[in-house]
């Protein structure tokens, strides 16, 4: 998952971070950000940015306390996902 330097993402890029994320929730590593930094090939600091600006744009739920009140993608999210041409 690359975006061009210099050129705002879409919804469509959020959505799917939103998705990637959710997904390596799934795997019920300690270190969510960490992988999910992996899996984009950016710094943690630049996946961590991304994991904000998704619940901003309402794409993740907020977060409770502890491991069981992690974020999940919202219906909002899946809407935009779902009009992605395959």
């Amino acid at each position: 998952m690359r975006w061009s330097h210099g050129v705002a993402a879409d919804d469509v890029e959020y959505a799917k971070v939103a998705y990637l994320y959710t997904q390596v929730l799934a795997t019920r590593t300690l270190k969510t950000n960490e992988e999910l930094a992996r899996f984009m090939d950016v710094p943690l600091s630049t996946a961590k940015e991304r994991v904000r600006a998704c619940r901003k744009r309402g794409y993740l739920t907020q977060p409770g306390k502890g491991k069981a009140g992690m974020s999940i993608i919202t219906e909002e999210a899946m809407k935009v996902l779902s009009g992605i041409e395959a």
